[in-house]
């Protein structure tokens, strides 16, 4: 066989199992660290800041060394330096770490990172540069372009990130999950050593080739504002993977299922974008993705409620993050340089995408307080979608930017994006979201019918540089005043207040609410509510429980609970987030926890970490209450958390948790989790109103579950209603090492 016809298959497959490892690796990883932070969504923010911060990393390695080694150098110390970093594999997570708690985690979860798979990460990250500077020392006819071999990278990438949730997740428990990544990492150090054995021989007979490559060097220099461009089509896409990743998993669950979508997303850019024949002309992506913007924008203003994001939402956000990306990129791909700076080039564009990691996930949550990212930088990228079609982007650029300028050119745009702007504010006060939907929808396909396509560009860009300012319009139409917004780690808090109650909300979910007449200040509502599950619970709890007795509450909100006052009763309420601690102990905020009179102390920290110090059989109820937006943490709820519980609970104890959840069903979770523990579990779905004075206002739907073989509590709690769950018979019982978030999305 012809040597020359190796190359591509070889190269190929090795380049995809370097990208099977790096993007199976970031959701396995992520997910073992997951509980050490509370299941919150920015654990990937982080966990993918690393990874590009490691990509850039590695990337800049294969620059720094393909232009100061020969390639025959830079072979060996390759292969030696992967070798040596076996004896870190395979990795895994000290379950005794704790964060920093009292402040923020970012730096003390990246340092974790570092030092578990930073190395072997670092030096599988500089494969796809490496391999195709390699490549272009050949004697295969295409030696000159080796950018068609990305292609093959990305599919493996987008291989691995489809696989991960569909087949490693569901078949591998974690402890499986890394000890065949490790085989796979040993079997790349093989194919390292064949790649490099190919280019071996042709290396020294392409010198020549070599210095008239030097010579078209000159020739075909690349200027600073070219890697300005590269950095910002890096960026754009990078921020807003994230920003979409964010949006979805607060509202549903911090999953590996949902960081994958947009990674996917993000990723099958690539492969469209370095074809050698794209599916589609980086000028339709352009035009697709504005029009995608104009809806988004359109109707994320006329739906402030937002009940139906599965099925509308939430698509409609990923279609418009996919074109955009894919606009970016192709227009990246577009001025890619001649192969002499192709590992610059990448380095750039690595460079680019970890500024967009660490501006989400470092600079934004220190100084926005509200999560306006997202819209920020799709108005940065259709601003450069119009910049570059006018053909001077970073030519010029500061001359050409001057207001008037800009007036004197789109004066029509402007004039569209005022009516936009006005109807976006009036357009609150009509009483049919459908109507809002209908007239927005409208005026997005008029705009797209009756301006070009280059006024269409510079209207995206306005309107979405004013998006932000939609936050204070909607305050104020809610009828609501905020009196406190706070962001950290944990996510955006925010109270509200109407002439009825004072509201926490997490994310997009209310956390409990109080009403704000003084008469009625201690009445709980929403998921607590008189005649709701919780109350029940508490009631049988009072009735079969006399003397001291101690109750966990795993999650603190505003500390509702405490009004389920008994004497002799204390409550150890176990909060990761210091904001909610904070916000629930201040009485100028909420009450409960003061003016209920029970005993309670507040514990910092992840709840099942926190309670575990506990000594055995201390509780008589334990309530698993957390939220994080409208996500439940997973890792609260496997058999491996529940057996935790069970060992603190008193023989006779209660185990509660609260599953109620617009997008997944838990009751399969909590029925095979009753059984292995060998506990009667019933379930209990209410949604009943809440009387404060004349008015009644509605309550949560809360949906409780129960463990326990405590027959007196049993016998009360079935008079109220509550019935045995159900699960499938194939359903396989959730634990640390094995959760399938695709087996109860609803």
């Amino acid at each position: 066989m012809n040597k020359t016809s190796l190359y591509v298959p070889v190269y190929s497959l090795t380049l995809i199992l370097s990208a099977v490892l790096l993007f199976s690796v970031q959701p396995m990883f992520s997910k073992m660290i997951l509980p050490l932070l509370g299941g919150t969504s920015q654990v990937w923010n982080t966990s993918m800041l690393f990874f590009q911060l490691c990509l850039l990393a590695g990337y800049a390695y294969a620059h720094g060394t393909t232009k100061l080694l020969s390639a025959k150098l830079q072979a060996i110390i390759h292969v030696c330096l992967v070798t040596a970093f076996i004896i870190s594999l395979p990795f895994g997570v000290d379950a005794s770490l704790e964060p920093p708690y009292n402040s923020d985690p970012t730096f003390w979860q990246i340092g974790l990172m570092l030092t578990t798979i930073g190395g072997p990460f670092f030096l599988v990250s500089a494969t796809a540069p490496m391999l195709q500077s390699w490549f272009t020392h050949s004697d295969h006819k295409d030696a000159h372009n080796p950018y068609f071999l990305y292609s093959a990278s990305n599919f493996g990438s987008v291989a691995a990130l489809l696989a991960y949730p569909v087949l490693i997740e569901p078949l591998l428990n974690l402890h499986n999950q890394t000890m065949s990544w490790m085989y796979g990492y040993i079997i790349l150090i093989g194919a390292f050593i064949l790649c490099a054995m190919l280019i071996w021989k042709s290396y020294s007979e392409k010198q020549s080739a070599i210095q008239n490559d030097e010579i078209e060097d000159e020739e075909t220099k690349v200027t600073w504002g070219a890697r300005v461009r590269w950095l910002l089509l890096a960026f754009i896409p990078s921020s807003l993977m994230l920003g979409v990743t964010t949006h979805i998993t607060t509202d549903i669950a911090s999953a590996p299922l949902f960081w994958i979508l947009p990674l996917t997303l993000y990723i099958l850019t690539f492969v469209i974008v370095f074809a050698r024949k794209p599916i589609i002309s980086n000028t339709a992506s352009i035009y697709i993705s504005c029009l995608c913007i104009i809806i988004t924008v359109i109707t994320s203003i006329a739906f402030k409620q937002v009940h139906f994001i599965p099925a509308f939402i939430i698509p409609l956000n990923l279609v418009t993050f996919f074109f955009v990306a894919l606009a970016c990129h192709g227009s990246l791909v577009n001025t890619r340089p001649y192969k002499t700076h192709l590992t610059e080039f990448y380095l750039f564009m690595s460079a680019g995408g970890a500024l967009g990691g660490f501006f989400n996930a470092i600079i934004a949550p220190q100084l926005m307080t509200y999560p306006l990212e997202y819209p920020l930088v799709l108005g940065l990228a259709t601003y450069a979608f119009y910049i570059g079609q006018q053909k001077f982007l970073f030519s010029g650029l500061w001359a050409k930017l001057t207001v008037p300028s800009l007036i004197t050119k789109n004066s029509e745009a402007l004039c569209i994006a005022t009516f936009v702007l006005v109807f976006g504010i009036t357009a609150q006060f009509m009483p049919h979201k459908g109507i809002q939907m209908a007239i927005g929808l409208l005026c997005g396909l008029c705009l797209m019918t009756t301006i070009n396509a280059r006024k269409t560009f510079a209207f995206c860009a306005i309107v979405l540089l004013t998006f932000p300012s939609f936050a204070a319009y909607q305050n104020l139409l809610d009828g609501n005043n905020n009196i406190l917004v706070s962001r950290n780690f944990f996510g955006v808090k925010r109270i509200t207040e109407n002439n009825l109650v004072r509201t926490l909300f997490h994310g997009t979910t209310q956390h409990g609410n109080q009403p704000v007449a003084e008469e009625h200040k201690l009445v709980k509502t929403g998921y607590y509510a008189a005649k709701g599950p919780f109350n029940d619970a508490f009631n049988a709890l009072s009735l079969s429980t006399k003397g001291q007795h101690n109750v966990a509450i795993l999650g603190l909100g505003i500390g509702v609970m405490a009004c389920y006052t008994q004497p002799q009763r204390h409550y150890d309420f176990y909060e990761i987030d210091v904001d909610v601690i904070r916000i629930a102990e201040d009485p100028n905020y909420f009450t409960y926890l003061s003016d209920c009179g029970s005993e309670y102390t507040n514990h910092l920290g992840d709840g099942r970490i926190e309670i575990s110090k506990q000594p055995d059989e201390k509780y008589k109820m334990i309530v698993v209450d957390t939220f994080s937006s409208d996500n439940i943490p997973v890792h609260l709820i496997t058999l491996d958390a529940a057996r935790l519980y069970q060992e603190k609970l008193q023989d006779d104890g209660v185990l509660v948790f609260h599953i109620s959840n617009r997008f997944l069903d838990l009751e399969p979770v909590m029925h095979t989790i009753g059984e292995a523990l060998g506990l009667t579990t019933l379930k209990k779905y209410k949604d009943e109103l809440t009387e404060i004075g004349d008015t009644k206002l509605a309550s949560y739907p809360a949906q409780l579950v129960i463990m326990t073989n405590n027959e007196d509590y049993l016998t009360h709690v079935k008079s109220l209603g509550w019935n045995e769950t159900n699960a499938p018979d194939d359903f396989k019982v959730w634990t640390d090492n094995y959760s399938n978030i695709l087996s109860v999305l609803r």
